[in-house]
């Protein structure tokens, strides 16, 4: 029986691995990548083995207990399998509840039950070898290290290739599968009676049915909008969507890129911001340019229109790429992709640019490494004499609560960068409550290296579709009259060492998912 034994704490450690990775998988769509899920789920996943351990402990010497893990393993597969479903009904439910709780108890719902059968396996097997005279200390040594085998196992099969693969819901299906069809085999020759083998069985293929029968995405999908791809991976779900002359993207439900069918811009009024800001630059010195964060290439197809030449987009995530040229027309475009963190490729390359803009999120997150100052050293020092660097950050309408933007800006001017913020360029009401931007939007930050730095105000220099807007126009002809040039100089700053952007953050990014629901449920 050792055999046996040791094949099912292999698929133990497995399916552990399987539903943490996969339960955050399922959450992020609807709660974002910040560090409040990866935390659920890290600390939901701790307690429920450490109550399996516990449970596991107390029945492991009971008569014929071993009789028990096939069980246990065949109910964790078959909710494994459940899981898309389990989560759709759970999110419907607490999806308009506060981040933090609503990601804690959508994690303690979804998988503390699996976890705390999973944990409970261990200390069964380690007591059934004891009892086979092998030693406590010899038999707990190869459950746990073969356990944790299979967990390596599953987390870099997941992880690494059948989410990017096959999507999230077909991966529970075939590692809960697999793992299901061993146990049943091993479990037979354990427990020695047909009967639960084949009831086994039978709740699968109903499970399986249950969930693939079932649509999840099509009931998110809003009213008169096609969905034209979806992709799942490391980095989240991405989506393009369709609906009335305009297509975008979508990051785990949030909004990254939204252009016009027929004229082939994009309709987010920042990215006009950023193109006239970047067209300050003399025209000799539009050279080589690089944009962090790739999305549908919108800020690409600006600036090359500006006449930039030697365009490199980097992005951590290949699949913008692809989308860019299968939906967006950016193979129209010459530049040239690379797939990698931004502040890697700039930390490990040499080259410098006349022009850097860091334009990122994933899904309503700012990743926090990209706004330290040990991040704008490396744009500081990846910049031509003159070279500009221009920022998109999001933050809080009203200045009094737009902490992020100062820190960053104190950040920039630390380094030695003279720092100016492009005045509000959203028009309509702040206060209308049917507006996400009347809690947070876009800001826009032009560093520059040389405070003598001349700006171009030639407005037959702007991009048509910039030209159409009164405020490009005003940049354009008077950038002091319309930015905050930075003056005060603090020590408020985010660091490697104090990355609590995400922290300072979570009030905005709470507030706008509580303001998008109420503008949904109206």
């Amino acid at each position: 029986m050792d055999k046996q034994l040791y094949i099912l704490a292999f698929i133990e450690g497995l399916l552990v691995m399987a539903v943490e990775l996969l339960s955050v998988r399922l959450i992020q769509p609807h709660f974002g990548n910040s560090i409040y899920v990866l935390t659920s789920v890290l600390g939901v996943t701790l307690f429920s083995l450490l109550i399996g351990y516990y449970i596991g402990g107390r029945i492991s010497s009971n008569s014929n207990v071993v009789r028990r893990i096939p069980i246990f393993i065949s109910m964790v597969s078959l909710w494994l399998i459940s899981m898309p479903f389990i989560n759709y009904l759970l999110v419907g439910s607490l999806i308009k509840t506060n981040l933090i709780f609503g990601s804690l108890a959508t994690t303690v719902f979804l998988i503390a039950i699996p976890l705390c059968l999973l944990g409970a396996t261990s200390p069964i097997i380690i007591e059934t070898l004891a009892k086979e005279d092998l030693s406590a200390g010899k038999s707990s040594g190869n459950v746990y290290s073969i356990s944790t085998l299979g967990g390596v196992f599953g987390t870099f099969l997941i992880g690494l290739f059948l989410v990017p693969t096959i999507g999230i819901k077909f991966t529970c299906l075939l590692v809960a599968s697999i793992c299901l069809l061993i146990n049943l085999f091993l479990g037979f020759k354990i427990i020695k009676n047909i009967i639960i083998p084949l009831i086994t069985l039978l709740l699968l293929l109903f499970g399986s049915y249950a969930t693939f029968a079932f649509d999840i995405r099509s009931n998110y999908l809003p009213i008169g909008k096609e969905l034209l791809y979806s992709n799942d991976n490391a980095f989240g779900r991405l989506e393009v969507m369709q609906s009335e002359g305009a297509r975008g993207i979508l990051n785990n439900s949030s909004v990254q890129s939204l252009s016009d069918l027929n004229e082939n811009n994009s309709l987010l009024g920042y990215t006009h911001i950023i193109s006239t800001t970047a067209s300050l630059k003399p025209v000799l010195e539009r050279n080589n340019a690089l944009v962090i964060g790739m999305a549908s290439g919108n800020l690409i197809k600006e600036i090359s229109n500006l006449g930039y030449k030697q365009i490199k987009a980097v992005d951590i995530d290949k699949r913008t790429d692809f989308i860019a040229k299968e939906f967006f027309h950016m193979d129209n475009y010459d530049y040239q992709f690379v797939e990698n963190d931004g502040r890697h490729y700039l930390a490990s390359n040499k080259e410098t640019y006349d022009l850097i803009i860091l334009d990122v999120s994933a899904s309503e997150i700012q990743p926090n490494h990209l706004f330290t100052i040990e991040a704008s050293q490396i744009y500081y020092d990846s910049l031509n004499e003159n070279g500009y660097l221009i920022i998109n950050l999001i933050d809080f309408t009203d200045p009094e609560y737009a902490h992020t933007l100062e820190h960053v800006s104190n950040g920039l001017m630390k380094i030695g960068f003279q720092t100016r913020l492009i005045k509000e360029f959203y028009s309509g009401n702040p206060n209308n409550v049917n507006s996400l931007n009347s809690v947070a939007h876009e800001k826009i930050i032009l560093a520059t290296k040389n405070p003598s730095n001349s700006f171009n105000t030639n407005l037959s220099e702007l991009s048509p579709c910039c030209s159409k807007y009164k405020v490009c126009n005003d940049i354009k002809l008077n950038l002091d009259n319309n930015s905050f040039l930075r003056k005060v100089k603090t020590d408020n700053f985010f660091s490697d060492d104090k990355p609590f952007m995400e922290q300072l953050s979570y009030k905005r990014y709470n507030l706008l998912r509580t303001k998008y629901n109420a503008i949904n449920n109206e």
